[in-house]
């Protein structure tokens, strides 16, 4: 599930990564957070559905308040549904699940330790206990280890996002953008995303990955799921 989301989902995104949105100009970013959560990170485990099958997840807190949760319900490698919203200081996550195709509101009540995440989801179109761990051994975050040339390919087209060392980005390719990624807490392999347009559609949250030998993988998540991009 990690490099992956659905067909629909893959979709979506590779027409908002190819396409610019010429009628918006608004930013992606989430509402503004006045929360420090003490508990925060990147979490990996499973949600036990009512009808008694396991699903994979992957969850992306930031101390700030936003978070990601991305659901694998089949053997796809892929994800289905796709949790996002603000965690207050009650660790309530308001928000939205989405399949794809349908988005439902969604009000989650989340347990967060140093070590776990849990909580139930329920919702018409997803519903079960959730019980994951702290990723373990995640990188640090810094600007210096984000800045660079990343890319990724969506049929014969090349997208490339530039990463200065200040932050800031640009979006080259079939949809031009720019914006900023910051550092949200130091100590955790998770950074915050904002852009200028609603081009390219690069997420709310980024993180870090090494998956071969100089071979860093930028992954950007958002309502759309997980998108990476390949260092150069």
């Amino acid at each position: 599930m990690n490099h992956y989301f659905t067909a629909i989902l893959l979709a979506a995104t590779t027409v908002l990564l190819t396409a610019c949105d010429s009628d918006s100009n608004s930013d992606n970013s989430p509402a503004a957070s006045a929360v420090e959560l003490a508990n925060s990170g990147l979490y990996t485990g499973t949600i036990q559905r009512d009808n008694g099958d396991v699903a994979l997840i992957r969850g992306y807190l930031a101390a700030s308040g936003e978070a990601v949760i991305t659901i694998e319900a089949d053997d796809s490698e892929q994800a289905t549904h796709i949790v996002h919203g603000n965690v207050d200081e009650n660790y309530l996550l308001s928000g939205e699940i989405t399949d794809g195709t349908t988005s439902e509101t969604v009000s989650i009540a989340l347990t967060a330790t140093s070590e776990q995440l849990n909580t139930s989801i329920d919702s018409s179109l997803f519903s079960g206990d959730l019980s994951s761990l702290l990723q373990a051994g995640t990188a640090s975050a810094s600007l210096d280890t984000v800045s660079g040339q990343f890319s990724r390919i969506d049929g014969d087209d090349r997208t490339t996002l530039s990463i200065d060392a200040d932050g800031s980005f640009s979006l080259s390719g079939p949809c031009q953008d720019s914006g900023t990624i910051a550092v949200i807490d130091s100590a955790i392999n998770l950074y915050s995303v904002t852009t200028e347009q609603s081009c390219g559609q690069l997420g709310l949250l980024a993180t870090l990955d090494s998956i071969e030998v100089d071979n860093d993988v930028l992954r950007l998540v958002g309502p759309l799921g997980e998108v990476d991009y390949f260092r150069l």
